[in-house]
């Protein structure tokens, strides 16, 4: 058991390229912020738009080798990515959770609640509808239940 666990440990190796990602995806977020604010877009635009040029659509696409190597979908450094990840999704929530000016929303009341129910539910509907009508979609078996 303890050699299986060892085998996980983060070796410098790891640590180094999890920096390395780390500072790549902060400094692109941070250029590409910059620059939807100089164009009079919010900051957060150009930080999405880092994320999505560094994720598997483009840069994936274009090398995939070199965006595997910095971004590592298995091993220690993807497990620890996957918490940065996390911990930053969540700080982003939280953030665009406070900005929310409260007394527009109750002022908007009907309209805002009607937009925020068909927000939820249409793609719950969407989503559980083809789920249920194309499960090999999902890796499930036709007519079988999950694993």
């Amino acid at each position: 058991m303890w050699h299986t666990l060892r085998e996980r440990d983060l070796h410098s190796q790891d640590i180094t390229i999890l920096f390395l990602g780390l500072a790549v995806l902060l400094g692109a977020a941070h250029a590409f912020g910059e620059l939807a604010r100089r164009v009079g877009q919010p900051m957060v635009v150009g930080e999405m738009i880092a994320g999505l040029l560094l994720g598997p659509t483009c840069f994936g696409a274009l090398a995939p080798n070199a965006q595997q190597w910095l971004f590592p979908r298995e091993g220690p450094a993807a497990v620890a990515l996957d918490a940065v990840v996390a911990l930053a999704v969540a700080l982003v929530l939280l953030i665009a959770g406070l900005e929310v000016d409260l007394s527009t929303v109750w002022r908007q009341g009907t309209a805002a609640l009607a937009i925020g129910l068909t927000g939820l539910m249409v793609p719950l509907a969407v989503g559980g509808t083809w789920a249920w009508y194309a499960p090999e979609w999902w890796g499930m078996p036709v007519g079988g239940a999950p694993a």
